[in-house]
């Protein structure tokens, strides 16, 4: 059995901040929905949620609005900063002087500094193992002066879904909006994603209203943005432990609750 958490506006929030905040929010997402949550003893495991923790139960129609919106975006860039632009694999890099970056980025997939290809060892969901935690290291720029430079994939998007956005096998769409986007306010994605203007924006995915992020890093160094919002679990029981709801009306303002016995 797999739970989503149900948080509201009277839980604590967590802020992050800059590159720091960028490098280290998936690991400190999943690792505090862990120690909450875990069970070691039960088997029962926890997590932060994720991007695809709702991407994968999206209808065609949900992941078309997804892939037109990030077309249509690509499509309107026009900047001195901008040095190519990859529509078919929806990258875009970006002169030196724009060419800053968190240092997560080099271990994730689909970039490139200076022409070389960041090592593909980590998606924008996973925190990479080599830094055995959290990490120090803040940003980085791109070297070579006379070409090369920040080629990002353009990851981010912003949607309102409604229930045509999602699979409706066995009549779930409306359930599935309810759960992630009905019945929670705000709450972080362990995601990360990059957006394209005349800089690249390094986001913090998050549910607030719809499907968006904060902004937390930008390409030129700036690193004043920051934001906060809630931990949201997914947690993980196995087949083996006896699951008992509460009585009562199982709602936003009073929600289920589950007790592993």
């Amino acid at each position: 059995m797999i739970l989503v958490g149900a948080m509201s506006s009277s839980d604590t929030e967590i802020y992050f901040q800059g590159p720091s905040g960028y490098n280290n929010a998936v690991y400190t997402l999943n690792i505090k929905c862990s120690n909450l949550y875990q069970n070691e003893l039960k088997g029962i495991v926890a997590r932060s949620i994720k991007i695809e923790d709702i991407t994968d139960r999206f209808s065609n129609t949900g992941i078309s609005e997804a892939s037109t919106y990030i077309n249509n975006q690509i499509e309107s860039l026009d900047s001195y900063y901008i040095t190519a632009i990859d529509s078919d694999n929806n990258k875009v890099t970006y002169r030196r002087t724009r060419g800053y970056y968190p240092d997560i980025f080099k271990y994730e997939v689909g970039g490139l500094l200076d022409g070389i290809a960041t090592t593909g060892e980590i998606t924008g969901s996973q925190s990479y193992s080599g830094y055995n935690g959290l990490t120090e290291e803040t940003y980085s720029q791109v070297t070579n002066i006379n070409g090369g430079g920040l080629t990002v994939p353009y990851t981010y998007y912003t949607l309102t879904p409604t229930d045509s956005y999602f699979d409706d096998t066995n009549n779930y769409a409306s359930i599935y909006k309810d759960i992630f986007f009905t019945r929670m306010d705000s709450y972080w994605l362990a995601s990360r994603s990059i957006k394209c203007e005349d800089y690249a924006y390094f986001y913090l995915r998050r549910v607030h209203g719809g499907l968006n992020g904060i902004n937390l890093y930008r390409s030129d160094t700036y690193t004043g943005y920051n934001g906060s919002s809630r931990v949201c679990p997914i947690i993980t029981i196995p087949s083996d432990i006896e699951v008992t709801p509460c009585t009562g009306t199982n709602s936003r303002s009073n929600p289920h609750i589950v007790v592993a016995e």
